[in-house]
């Protein structure tokens, strides 16, 4: 059964309702409250069930996450939710066929025209209050113009950071109309290039959908595309990575190939045992590209020995796409809380470094505490098993118990 947009709101406010307490004590069995319920709680539980078995298994779960949320809000809010669902549910006829209707000219949206209208919404429910206020204050035509003005400030600056410096510099000083504009030109193009980097087949397939799943698809596979550059230049020797970054979208996959090849044997060399079979299992037209792929997670796996196990459980958890950013969020914060546990003297002296020289400057000072400490080899090996910001935690544990057998025996 599937229920109308209105029907499901109503039936939202009766099951609401019912996180209201129908039993008394919680101390008594089930079977127990159920025989002392009032005959019009026994009816009103009566019509919930009957209306519950009528529900397809996709809005059982739509209605399962509304009550979760409503539990998990203070009381205050949820009863005047309650308030407005009720006060909806003894609405007229007339007043629900006009929001059935709104409904209606909502879901008639493209997609696209729906996601902008939600972000600006949200947009505006992100202003301070203040602002806000003053905003929707103002006369019509006024605080269209001032809401257009900061919807489009906005809009550039999250274009602007999907851009690349370069890309950037060049829009820097124009209007923000401009800019706008100019930045989606950019899309446009790079777009164009990268599906232009599609085998016929995929291309083929694509002129088979409908406009809408189509832009879908595209969306998908830049993303994959733009994923597959990541990968390849996460493996690339800096300058090479300059180099590949620089080429137009249309000439990367030439540049990766040839790099790959070139470097063919020490690469796979490189690989674990259980990751060349997996290779080697691979199309021959797809080999280069489950080469760069096994390489990736083998370099990503290196990395994720530096997280914390609360940590590498998040990323266990996420896509390789999003593993791989918040592999490289965790490490910058690691880094962080690691720099400030130092002296402040070995602060001072790596702060004008790069990242990565400064990421090398502790390491080093880390196992030269660890010298220092005189551990035995096999817990200097525990220790130097351990993430980063455990590591100075580790020795410095092990100077106290250090210090605390040196005190004991001069007693």
């Amino acid at each position: 059964m599937r229920l109308s947009s209105v029907s499901f709101v109503f039936l939202l406010a009766v099951l609401v309702a019912a996180s209201r307490p129908l039993f008394g004590g919680e101390e008594a069995s089930a079977s127990e409250r159920l025989r002392n319920l009032s005959p019009e709680k026994k009816r009103l539980l009566a019509k919930r069930l009957e209306a519950w078995k009528k529900l397809g298994p996709a809005e059982k779960a739509r209605l399962r996450e509304n009550l979760e949320t409503m539990r998990s809000l203070p009381a205050e809010e949820r009863e005047r939710i309650r308030g407005n669902l009720e006060t909806f549910s003894d609405k007229d006829a007339g007043s629900k066929r006009e929001i059935e209707a709104r409904l209606r000219r909502w879901r008639a949206l493209p997609a696209r025209r729906q996601e902008t209208l939600l972000q600006r919404f949200r947009h505006l429910m992100d202003l301070p209050e203040g602002e806000r206020e003053r905003l929707l204050s103002l006369p019509a035509e006024r605080r269209r113009r001032e809401l257009d003005r900061i919807f489009t400030a906005q809009e550039v600056q999250r274009l602007l950071r999907r851009l690349t410096p370069e890309e950037r510099q060049m829009l820097e000083g124009l209007p923000l109309a401009e800019q706008k504009e100019a930045a989606r030109r950019l899309f446009a193009e790079r777009r164009r290039q990268q599906l232009g980097r599609l085998d016929e087949a995929s291309r083929a397939r694509l002129a088979t959908l409908s406009p809408e799943a189509r832009e879908k698809e595209q969306r998908q596979r830049m993303k994959a595309l733009n994923f597959r550059d990541q990968m390849v230049a996460v493996l690339l020797p800096r300058n090479q990575r300059v180099a590949f970054l620089k080429r137009p979208l249309s000439r990367r996959d030439a540049f990766a190939r040839a790099f790959v090849e070139q470097n063919r044997e020490r690469l796979v060399s490189s690989l674990p045992p259980s990751a060349r079979s997996a290779l080697a299992s691979a199309n021959a037209g797809e080999r280069v590209w489950k080469l760069v792929e096994l390489l990736f997670c083998e370099k990503r796996r290196v990395l994720e020995k530096a997280l914390l196990p609360s940590q590498r459980r998040r990323v266990a958890s996420l896509p390789p796409r999003k593993a791989w950013g918040k592999v490289r969020f965790f490490l910058k914060v690691n880094h962080r809380r690691l720099l400030d546990k130092l002296p402040s003297s070995f602060r001072q002296e790596v702060a004008s470094m790069p990242a990565t020289r400064q990421a090398g400057a502790v390491r080093k000072h880390l196992r030269r505490a660890l010298k220092q400490a005189d551990a035995s080899a096999d817990r200097r090996r525990g220790i130097l098993d351990l993430p980063l910001l455990m590591q100075w935690d580790a020795v410095q544990r092990l100077k106290r118990e250090q210090a605390r057998s040196r005190r004991r025996g001069e007693r």
